[in-house]
């Protein structure tokens, strides 16, 4: 079946046999799938384990991603060696210019593909962890975790202390540590996504003030129902932890009180620990936060995004050197290293000579320089086109080219020339639509590629 298919494509379609579509095809598919099963696996959040770091698939990863890399690059070698033993263009066969446009479309999706292993993985820790919470309870629970912290009196140091009436005598102060002076430095995990303004704190506060002794006996049955899901143990029922804690109306904190916020590795001696396992749960909920909302769909969409512009680079490199030659493309990367190594020169010169305070002058100095080389190589390669001249140099001009397209845009951006403002709500669509403009400009530049091969050599 597989060679029935290969054959077919090769005497129908041999654009697509030539770059190997079917098995490479097939083969990072295969491997996308493998690590996005892989990360499926290792998801699952454990609510046992305090250790959130070790989870995060943006942190301490890095066996997996050397894995993923080395495959990547494994893969795209071995391709490489079948893929460049035929070249129609090179060897003046009859090629249309949508063709080559075919081609480069095919070699930057098929090397896209083959670097997202990275990306599968990291989707399939979203997906397991998006199914094993889901965000409607990851709010709900963030909440319960906002408010019951002002109820955990791990000690007296853990609140700020205040002057309150000694119930003994009225006309006599003492200074005690309270429920009530939960202080507010104690920052919570989630607040700066979710809870710029909240106003949890003072809520329960408000409540042990106006002695609303229902209001906190159910908050802390959520709290016990929320560990109750998550397989977490503690000691206090809801009934004991609220005579604990609830004394009206000073609710002092004392070590008959204190309430641990992980399970004690060991019973202190001749001393009885309560304990909920609060950290757990917040560990547990921060690695959610990390891998399924919307601060990490902003790490994800970056990290897709760096993968696509590496493989379009790559794409792009790999399409020069086909269209032209390997002497000519190493010559072409010898020139743009001492290009930017001199223009980096020049300004730093410039810089020092003239003390250029206004950065504007920096950057009007960078533009001119790439967008003016650039417009000089095309008019000199649509002179070598338009009068049928020898092509000489023009290889490593066409080369040069062809990689400029994709950067001067970035420049623009880069320089602060583009308006960020106009992307603040959607920082990454000034690289969506370079990509698209890539594109755009390759199909166009097809036929005069073609044109330059035509060309003779002297």
């Amino acid at each position: 079946m597989f060679k029935k298919t290969q054959k077919y494509l090769l005497l129908n379609y041999p654009l697509l046999w030539n770059i190997k579509i079917l098995p490479i095809g097939l083969t990072i598919l295969g491997l996308n799938l493998l690590f996005f099963f892989f990360g499926y696996i290792s998801g699952k959040i454990d609510f046992q384990d305090t250790s959130y770091y070790y989870y995060s698939s943006f942190r301490n990863m890095d066996l997996l991603y050397f894995i993923a890399g080395f495959t990547s690059v494994l893969t795209f070698i071995i391709w490489l060696i079948f893929y460049l033993k035929n070249n129609a263009f090179k060897s003046f066969y009859p090629k249309k210019s949508i063709s080559l446009y075919y081609e480069w479309i095919l070699i930057f999706i098929l090397v896209s593909a083959n670097a997202l292993y990275c990306f599968s993985y990291n989707q399939g820790i979203v997906l397991r962890r998006q199914n094993q919470v889901s965000h409607k309870q990851f709010v709900k629970g963030v909440n319960i975790l906002d408010k019951i912290r002002i109820l955990i009196p791990k000690s007296e140091t853990s609140y700020d202390e205040t002057d309150v009436a000694n119930p003994n005598n009225e006309h006599k102060d003492s200074v005690v540590a309270s429920l009530l002076n939960y202080p507010e430095s104690e920052s919570f995990s989630f607040r700066s996504f979710f809870f710029a303004d909240s106003t949890n704190l003072n809520t329960v506060r408000q409540w042990l003030i106006e002695d609303k002794k229902d209001s906190i006996k159910l908050l802390i049955q959520q709290y016990l129902d929320l560990q109750k899901k998550h397989n977490l143990e503690t000691n206090l029922t809801a009934d004991k932890w609220f005579d604990l804690i609830y004394h009206y109306p000073d609710f002092p904190i004392n070590p008959q009180n204190h309430i641990e916020r992980e399970k004690p590795v060991y019973e202190y001696s001749n001393k009885h620990v309560y304990y909920v396992q609060y950290n757990n749960l917040i560990n547990g909920y921060q690695k959610i936060n990390d891998n399924c909302l919307e601060n990490s769909l902003s790490k994800t969409e970056q990290l897709l995004r760096t993968t696509l512009y590496i493989s379009l680079f790559i794409s792009i490199a790999l399409f020069s050197f086909r269209v032209t030659s390997g002497k000519s493309w190493l010559i072409s990367l010898v020139v743009a290293g001492l290009l930017i190594f001199i223009f980096g020169i020049a300004v730093a010169f410039f810089d020092i000579l003239f003390n250029y305070d206004d950065e504007f002058i920096i950057i009007m100095l960078v533009i001119s320089f790439w967008y003016g080389l650039f417009i000089i190589m095309i008019i000199y390669l649509a002179n070598l086109i338009l009068n049928h001249l020898p092509k000489r140099k023009s290889p490593v001009i066409l080369n040069l080219s062809i990689w400029l397209i994709p950067i001067l845009p970035l420049i623009l951006y880069y320089t602060k020339f583009v308006d960020k403002s106009i992307f603040r709500n959607y920082p990454n669509l000034f690289f969506w639509i370079n990509l698209i403009f890539v594109n755009i400009i390759f199909f166009f530049l097809m036929k005069p590629i073609k044109k330059l091969r035509a060309l003779p050599e002297e």
